[in-house]
């Protein structure tokens, strides 16, 4: 058997861990965003508590998440529409415990909570939870942790409420829709309803990508098989974005790979 080189052995293996990252962080998303749509739609559920895994390893965002006391409520505990919603990182393991109102007293914000958290903190937990001294000192001055954590995040990746994941939910369903509809029809930009997807239609267009019509998967497939089929021996830079498309594709029952070259990875 031929043996590869080092290198490729080496890229392969890289893009297979951020493929399943990637696969791992989007599952555990779409979970708790169902997860959000349900709390905030039950009106026997107000309050909700984020909840730190057992195994977690090191002191990071989380800690902040699931330990401040915002509302007056407890640490981590949040009236719904407040909650922040998970993962708040890569192979984040938080959870949602939607909690009874009747437990808890009414919610009162405490506009000093971020700077009352952080000041109970060593210097080093405060580097851990905001990436750097820097970031630290910066949320001490503001007062507001959640912010400088989300100003250092590509949008998709910010940490949003259940009622902004709600709102985004909304906006999902019409590009669902418009997805199925133009299942193996060349897209064009009077196609779609939603303005992300006409901007994407309206880029891949200016780059003339070649259009492959896609189909649907005769068998549902596995997370792992979905890996093993759209990773593997990437050398370009900057493709996690067309993965991650990819990955959603083939999740959503329709036959597709990534891109890895040329034009396309140039729009993406």
């Amino acid at each position: 058997m031929k043996i590869l080189p080092s290198t490729l052995r080496i890229n392969t293996a890289w893009s297979a861990i951020k493929t399943k990252r990637i696969a791992l962080n989007e599952t555990a998303r779409a979970y708790n965003d169902a997860r959000a749509f349900e709390y905030a739609n039950s009106d026997d559920i107000q309050v909700v508590k984020i909840q730190m895994s057992i195994t977690h390893p090191r002191t990071d965002i989380c800690d902040y998440y699931a330990g401040v006391d915002k509302y007056g409520l407890g640490a981590g505990v949040y009236p719904k529409d407040k909650a922040p919603v998970p993962p708040f990182h890569p192979f984040c393991r938080c959870q949602m415990i939607p909690k009874y109102s009747h437990e808890y007293s009414k919610p009162k914000l405490n506009a000093k909570a971020d700077k009352e958290y952080l000041s109970g903190l060593k210097e080093w937990q405060r580097a851990r939870i905001l990436g750097s001294k820097a970031k630290a000192n910066e949320a001490l001055k503001t007062g507001d942790i959640n912010s400088v954590f989300n100003a250092m995040k590509p949008e998709r990746y910010k940490v949003k409420n259940i009622n902004e994941v709600v709102e985004k939910k909304q906006v999902k369903q019409t590009i669902n829709a418009d997805i199925n509809n133009n299942i193996g029809v060349k897209p064009s930009i009077n196609s779609y309803q939603n303005e992300d997807m006409r901007d994407l239609v309206r880029i891949i267009e200016e780059k003339k990508v070649e259009y492959i019509a896609p189909k649907r998967l005769r068998a549902k497939l596995s997370n792992d098989e979905i890996i093993d089929k759209i990773s593997g021996g990437d050398k370009t830079g900057g493709s996690c974005y067309s993965v991650a498309l990819a990955y959603i594709a083939n999740k959503a029952g329709i036959d597709v790979r990534d891109f890895r070259g040329g034009e396309s990875m140039k729009a993406m």
